[in-house]
């Protein structure tokens, strides 16, 4: 029902008026990154460190997850932050 709505929307007059308007429900396509962070996710990742944290919303599971987001916070270099992972893993 509601993506009849985004349609007939899309097909309105103003299309790129009510596009930068507009909140459409599906916020994945408008660029929101969310992640989930782990220890091991963080682990997994941390090669990419720097762009595997930079997100619109973080959902933190653990102490380590949230030290090593809260260092990238405060801006932290890529080096700072994989010293730290290193050094408690």
């Amino acid at each position: 029902m509601i993506w009849n709505w985004v349609k007939r929307l899309e097909n309105c007059i103003l299309k790129n008026t009510l596009k930068k308007i507009l909140i459409l429900p599906k916020l994945n396509h408008m660029g929101f990154n969310k992640r989930i962070f782990s220890k091991e996710h963080i682990l997994k990742n941390v090669n990419k460190i720097d762009v595997y944290l930079n997100v619109d919303a973080a959902f933190l599971r653990d102490e380590f997850s949230r030290e090593v987001y809260r260092l990238f916070n405060e801006g932290k270099t890529k080096e700072e932050l994989i010293k730290y992972i290193n050094e408690n893993k």
